[in-house]
């Protein structure tokens, strides 16, 4: 089987990250006023962008996340091969996807498919990220021989909460939008909940 450096990954994901993080912020609109507007009018215009910023801080801090998350997995990878080259491919695509559920999120907060499609990229996002750690650490054999059970263990078990908030936020949007809104919310408190350690310290802590 094929083998390639890693650089060939850690070379381009940054760069896609680094992209998505500033499509958010230029996909929030400048209120258009008449220069006769007065300051009440612009605060009013303002505080109405309010799914706008919320989505951007979200969605930056998912990004984040997903970022530091990909960044320790690579720590412990010592090649990769095509498959993998493909299954990271996959992650980068809903990365620079989020920015365009975002912007829905933003315009359409009641309604269901945003919100549903904008959990949705979230999810997916999680699940190719692990899927790289799942195919990274089993047969493909990507890391080293010498790496411990309890630290593969470890990044296995690690995205499960933040799917479960994408899970329920999915679920609740039919019902209550801005519920399932609101639950993604939560994603950037739980990614650091759950970065709040690298595997090097799991590793020890499992011990």
């Amino acid at each position: 089987m094929n083998r390639f450096e890693k650089d060939s990954v850690s070379g381009l994901s940054p760069n896609v990250f680094a992209f998505a993080m500033t499509l958010l912020v230029l996909d929030i609109p400048v209120p258009l006023l008449p220069r006769a507007a007065p300051e009440s009018a612009l605060v009013h215009a303002l505080s109405a962008l309010w799914p706008s910023f919320l989505t951007y801080v979200v969605s930056f801090s998912m990004l984040a996340g997903y970022w530091v998350a990909h960044r320790s997995l690579l720590r412990f990878i010592v090649s990769v091969d095509r498959a993998f080259l493909w299954v990271n491919l996959c992650f980068l695509m809903f990365i620079a996807f989020l920015p365009f559920t975002t912007h829905l999120a933003s315009v359409y907060p009641d309604r269901p498919v945003a919100i549903m499609s904008y959990g949705g990229t979230a999810l997916a996002t999680l699940l190719s990220l692990y899927a790289q750690w799942h195919y990274a650490t089993g047969r493909a054999h990507l890391v080293p021989p010498t790496l411990e059970a309890d630290l593969i263990r470890y990044g296995k078990w690690r995205p499960l909460l933040p799917v479960a908030v994408c899970v329920v936020s999915i679920a609740a949007a039919p019902v209550a939008p801005r519920l399932g809104l609101f639950l993604l919310v939560a994603m950037p408190a739980v990614t650091m909940w759950t970065n709040r350690s690298d595997f090097a310290a799991a590793q020890h802590a499992g011990k």
